[in-house]
């Protein structure tokens, strides 16, 4: 088991926040709000925006304005949905998407890579790109192997 539970915020100070879906996201994807006031996955890899994680809405009931209950970390928000999220406090860890293709070690620094997802600052390459916005938390992860796929994983904050 890779994550820390079934949720996305393990531990640590947020402050929660909701907004509606520009497109399809899933909860552990990396967000930033649009000007417009909806929110779409993080979209320039390396880009400096606040760290806003979207998270599971495992207690929601119906409504008309939320979305059905019951979603877990792997259900996903379509273009439209309500999309809880929130902004985690340095220190706090999360389960954080990564990005397949990389070798994940404890201590690993990683950024955002234009998707929604983290991956190392070392993939970005320059200098001019301020780096290290979490660091993989604990547990080593290999998704260079075949069949690997982007994966939810504990990060740290920092």
């Amino acid at each position: 088991m890779t994550t820390l539970g079934n949720r996305i915020h393990v531990r640590g100070d947020f402050q929660y926040d909701e907004a509606v879906a520009n497109s399809a996201i899933l909860p552990g994807n990396i967000i930033r709000l649009r000007t417009d006031g909806k929110v779409e996955k993080q979209g320039t890899a390396g880009e400096q925006i606040p760290f806003k994680i979207a998270i599971e809405d495992a207690e929601s009931g119906p409504s008309l304005f939320r979305n059905s209950g019951g979603q877990t970390d792997a259900t996903a928000y379509a273009q439209g949905d309500l999309v809880p999220h929130i902004l985690p406090g340095k220190g706090s860890v999360v389960n954080a998407i990564l990005k397949v293709g990389f070798n994940y070690t404890p201590g690993t620094k990683l950024c955002f890579d234009g998707a929604g997802r983290l991956f190392p600052d070392t993939a970005i390459g320059s200098a001019n790109i301020p780096h290290g916005v979490a660091e993989v938390f604990d547990v080593a992860l290999d998704l260079t192997v075949s069949g690997a796929v982007d994966t939810l994983h504990p990060v740290l904050v920092i």
